[in-house]
């Protein structure tokens, strides 16, 4: 294959977009001899595009050594190109070594004049001083009193002069230096379009596996509890071979392990006590340069407990149980600070279900890692992998519908919208008319993705569509969509699902038969994500709460995020967003937060972005959310809202809630909403004080009791600003 050729097929490749297949391509070249400084330019742009910083650097500074001119890059970027602070702007070094006596007389008469001695400038410098000054608008390192080690000092080596003078006195670097030079820093990662990397934390990610030992022993046994270990240490290793993680497995409550890291073994299975020993075991990485990357808890809730958290919202549920906390350092767990994912076994003694998905899941990452090698040795692969590419990307706009949607009819707008990304709307199922007397089971099971929105209750395993009341098509109100008993095992499954229905995530005290998320677990879905109770969205758009979370969710697996991230970021997204909208987090919002939790391995991608991977990093500071409390209007207090301002509510969720004439209806005033000191440039702050109105309904229906919750943020002034109803 000629070089030129070469370059112009990792050109082709490069406007794919797919930085790891870049990557990937230009090792191959380089391994079969084709050195040239273009192929090792473009192979060091992608190492930074997909996080492999380190590497990136080093041969960026090789390209200079080759082309010290810079003409390659400038030729590939144009003239102010990201890395053109790394070449020389003067070709001239500085030479203080003894010529030899036969050269220095060959020289004699051609001696340069003296040039003037540069002095380093003095830290109180004008130039120093702007740089300083500079540095205090970026983000520093994130300093942490309570972690254990000496302040960061810097020092520098000087070479004794050997003419006899004393060389130049150079103390450590004060934390104001430490700063200005970090702040330099960032600016070049944000001239290279690598923001984040100025305020990620820069120690190595572990795969945290976290379980209690104690826990599987009284739920399975000691003999069982031995088998989920050995798979469980299978899983660590199978980890350690990726690219890019460690891994490690800890049981908090195991004295010889706790002893490793220099921790307290528990003795008890209190959440907050198992949060703070995750907590105890990043500091305990931090002195090896490694911290938690992510996390994966192994058990259900008889194992390791979800925390139950004070529920922000007025509906039926009396707590919520969440997984945030055990992915956060300190007491704001709105927003995670790495991933976290949980296998979790069913009730009882029966362990087949956790060991199952322990075993799929090592075969997962274990196919990853041969399938990335695979046809590598042969001479036509990259022809085959353009084959691969252009058949994927061909795919991809033919079969968009080929993922799975599922929706109730009342919503099916907002739905479109939250699967737009990774499917094709006009192919959603909807229930009515769908139920499961006509449903394709089989397209369900047989598709990468799956999505559901439809409506959920606590106490029975269904998941139950709506009719439109303005759709002119009769049908029962409520069908049931969705049965655990449905999905029968026939060797395919979604691998990833997400549900936004009430309880979709619930598990506490169920099994496979009777919670639809342990079902598709068992049938083979490696990460489903879900509610552990009552869950709220819009009827259309704008998106609001689980359907704005989905949307951002679905976008992210689309970029190449693993689940874990992917439901990371989405909870930052959203967090952002309403913040923006409305400069807090409301209610409903925190609740969405706070219940969506992920049942499956984090680590695991769409099977069509294995290449496209990004990396996400953690950053070194956890961001402040603005949140408002409610508080029930009492009875005898003038009323805050009009008549005719609670009539207009009603009207507007007359569509959602049949009969609403007899429904219950609740008003609380959001404490804190007309305080300007929560979020500065929340579009929603305009409206100062606000009230929120809870409309609820119980409607029964074939022997069951479906409970409606409607909830209209009202402003002062009697504009409805947000709608949001249970799912």
């Amino acid at each position: 294959i000629p070089l030129l050729g070469i370059i112009l097929h990792l050109r082709l490749v490069e406007k794919s977009g797919e930085a790891d297949r870049v990557v990937e391509m230009a090792e191959k070249y380089l391994q079969w001899g084709f050195q040239c400084v273009e192929l090792l330019l473009r192979k060091s742009a992608s190492l930074l595009a997909i996080g492999q910083e380190a590497e990136a650097v080093q041969l960026l500074h090789q390209c200079v050594a080759l082309d010290s001119t810079g003409r390659v890059a400038r030729r590939i970027w144009g003239e102010h190109h990201p890395y053109q602070s790394l070449w020389p702007m003067k070709m001239e070094c500085y030479f203080d070594l003894p010529l030899p006596v036969a050269v220095a007389t060959r020289l004699t008469g051609a001696w340069l004049p003296p040039g003037e001695v540069i002095m380093r400038p003095s830290p109180e410098s004008s130039d120093l001083k702007d740089i300083e000054e500079r540095a205090q608008e970026t983000i520093s390192l994130d300093v942490n009193p309570d972690r254990e080690g000496n302040p960061i000092q810097a020092e520098v080596y000087v070479q004794p002069a050997e003419n006899g003078m004393d060389a130049p006195k150079v103390s450590p670097l004060t934390p104001e230096e430490v700063k200005s030079i970090e702040g330099e820093l960032r600016k070049i990662a944000i001239r290279i379009k690598q923001p984040v990397i100025g305020r990620s934390d820069g120690r190595f990610p572990v795969y945290v596996i976290f379980s209690s030992k104690q826990g599987l022993i009284e739920q399975y046994g000691e003999q069982t509890a031995q088998a989920i270990d050995l798979e469980m240490q299978r899983l660590g290793e199978a980890v350690k071979k990726r690219t890019g993680w460690d891994s490690l497995v800890f049981y908090p409550d195991a004295p010889d392990l706790a002893a490793t890291y220099g921790l307290q073994p528990l003795t008890e299975r209190d959440p907050w006590k198992l949060k703070l020993s995750l907590s105890d075991l990043d500091k305990a990485l931090s002195k090896k340069g490694k911290m938690i990357g992510m996390l994966l808890i192994v058990g259900g809730p008889q194992v390791i407990p979800f925390h139950e958290l004070p529920n922000p919202t007025d509906d039926f549920d009396e707590k919520i149980f969440s997984d945030n906390p055990y992915a956060t350092l300190g007491s704001n767990y709105f927003v995670p600070e790495w991933p976290v994912g949980r296998l979790p076994g069913a009730a009882g003694p029966d362990a087949g279900l956790l060991l199952d998905q322990l075993r799929r899941q090592v075969g997962y990452h274990n196919g990853a890692k041969q399938k990335k090698s695979m046809g590598e040795s042969s001479i036509l692969w990259p022809f085959l992998w353009m084959f691969d590419a252009l058949f994927r990307i061909l795919q991809e706009r033919n079969n968009g519908g080929e993922n799975a949607g599922y929706t109730a009819a009342v919503w099916r707008r907002s739905s479109t919208a939250v699967f737009r990304p990774v499917g094709n709307p006009a192919k959603l199922l909807v229930s009515p008319p769908q139920d499961t007397q006509n449903l394709p089971v089989e397209k369900l099971l047989q598709t990468e993705v799956a999505y559901y929105n439809l409506h959920g209750m606590e106490d029975t395993p269904e998941w139950y569509g709506q009719r439109d009341p303005f759709d002119p098509m009769r049908g029962p109100d409520y069908p049931v969509a969705l049965t655990p008993a449905q999905l029968k095992r026939n060797g395919h499954a979604p691998r990833v699902v997400f549900s936004e229905a009430c309880y979709g995530g619930h598990i506490v005290n169920k099994t496979e038969d009777t919670a639809l998320a342990l079902k598709f677990l068992s049938l083979g879905t490696l990460a489903m994500v879900g509610s552990t109770c009552i869950a709220y969205g819009a009827m259309t758009p704008p998106l609001v709460s689980a359907d704005l979370l989905g949307n951002f969710f679905w976008q992210q697996m689309k970029a190449g995020r693993t689940a874990g991230e992917a439901l990371m970021i989405a909870k930052i997204e959203m967090s952002r967003e309403m913040v923006r909208r409305q400069g807090y987090l409301d209610a409903e919002d925190q609740k969405t937060l706070l219940s969506f939790v992920l049942y499956g391995d984090p680590l695991v991608r769409l099977e069509n972005r294995e290449k496209q991977a990004k990396t996400t990093l953690r950053l070194k500071k956890h961001p402040k959310i603005a949140v408002v409390d409610e508080k029930p209007v009492e009875s005898g207090e003038p009323g805050p809202l009009s008549f005719k301002v609670l009539e207009d509510v009603k009207q507007k969720l007359a569509g959602y809630l049949p009969g609403i004439d007899t429904a219950e209806i609740h008003i609380a005033a959001q404490s804190g909403s007309d305080n300007p000191a929560l979020s500065k440039g929340g579009k929603g702050m305009q409206h100062g004080k606000c009230y929120v109105v809870t409309v609820s309904k119980q409607v029964p229906w074939a022997k069951t009791i479906h409970r409606h919750y409607a909830r209209a943020t009202v402003a002062a002034d009697g504009k409805v600003i947000k709608l949001a109803v249970s799912r």
